[in-house]
């Protein structure tokens, strides 16, 4: 899976990443990549099952502790416009809008694609965390 994020093209296959698990299974994973003078969270995901439980706010949490390990002074990502759901949840985090990109998704998806609850999703939001 690709996936575009601040410019720059990742293999999500190919990132370090914290990993949750439920005994064997693969509950939930955060996966990102180091910049100059950031931590890119290029992609967070938990399965449905287990959301709202915690698990997010775990894999945030590595990440949060790795970066300051790394001396690392902020942790970056971006969502779309569409998904609610993340926007509260990496707010609640301590994450800042920082950039909306307007007409970005448009772009890269060659027109409007309906999102969360039908939301059409147009434009590519940046947050960042500082530490």
């Amino acid at each position: 899976m690709e996936v575009e994020t601040f410019g720059r093209h990742y293999h999500v296959d190919t990132l370090p990443a914290f990993v949750a698990c439920d005994e064997d299974e693969i509950i939930g994973i955060a996966g990102y990549a180091h910049e100059e003078n950031a931590i890119n969270l290029v992609m967070l995901a938990v399965l449905s099952r287990w959301q709202g439980r915690g698990v997010a706010s775990l894999l945030i949490s590595a990440l949060t502790e790795t970066a300051r390990a790394e001396c690392v002074k902020q942790i970056i990502l971006t969502t779309t416009n569409d998904d609610l759901p993340a926007l509260g949840f990496y707010q609640r985090m301590g994450f800042a809008i920082t950039r909306v990109l307007v007409g970005k998704m448009l772009e890269h998806h060659g027109g409007v694609e309906p999102g969360f609850t039908s939301i059409p999703v147009r434009d590519e939001i940046q947050l960042e965390s500082q530490l």
